[in-house]
């Protein structure tokens, strides 16, 4: 009877363990760019922008972009890491860390990237406050303020996404310094094709209780540990 208790026991803090979420997920492709080094606002083609300076071919991914950027200049160019920023769909601005940064100083200052003339990089941008450590284990945090408790909360972002794709925008501020001057690149995306996914978790907080919980009841009960 005792070792059917804690079967049951088990059971029940393996189900307690998890929680239910629903994120509305979509595709982020590449509208225009600006700069201030002109006036006037650069379409894209296929999801690349292309000047004198650099061509930039950005990937947005759930929670990370993907980065080329390319010397177009002839001379070499610096990528300013530590005054970028991604602008969520809400209009809140966030730090931005790039690949080889060791997530545990993800606040701290970051070295420009050189590019010389011709050469390209290949990179990975996410914004710093979307990275968080949980139960020892980085997670990285959707790019887009999109995941929700309720389902019915997911439904009604989802149609109005679907009504009114610009509610969607996002942007990523990449400054670069071209010969000692700094050019500010501001890059604009838009979701479509969204639809909602519905997440299991691992919740560390209440795994930690519940198995404390039981502990303590094995203890009360003098259940021995053995099957």
């Amino acid at each position: 009877m005792k070792k059917l208790f804690l079967l049951v026991l088990l059971a029940a803090t393996l189900t307690s363990c998890y929680s239910t979420s629903y994120l509305v997920e979509g595709n982020y492709q590449l509208r225009n760019t600006t700069s201030n080094a002109s006036s006037d606002v650069a379409k894209t083609q296929d999801g690349t922008y292309t000047d004198e300076y650099v061509t930039l071919a950005p990937q947005v991914g759930e929670n990370r972009i993907n980065m080329t950027i390319v010397n177009n200049h002839n001379s070499s160019i610096r990528v300013l890491w530590d005054e970028a920023a991604y602008i969520d769909n809400r209009g809140s601005s966030h730090r931005v860390i790039h690949m080889g940064v060791k997530l545990i100083d993800k606040e701290k200052a970051q070295v420009p990237s050189v590019i010389p003339q011709g050469a390209k990089i290949d990179d990975v941008l996410a914004p710093s406050d979307g990275i968080v450590n949980v139960g020892g284990v980085w997670t990285y945090i959707p790019l887009a303020d999109n995941k929700f408790t309720s389902q019915t909360s997911a439904q009604k972002v989802l149609t109005s996404y679907k009504t009114d794709p610009y509610t969607t925008e996002t942007k990523l501020l990449l400054p670069i310094e071209v010969n000692g001057n700094k050019i500010e690149y501001m890059l604009s995306f838009i979701g479509n094709d969204f639809t909602i996914k519905e997440l299991k978790e691992l919740d560390m907080i209440n795994t930690y209780a519940t198995s404390m919980g039981i502990t303590l009841g094995l203890a009360l009960l003098a259940i021995p540990l053995g099957l």
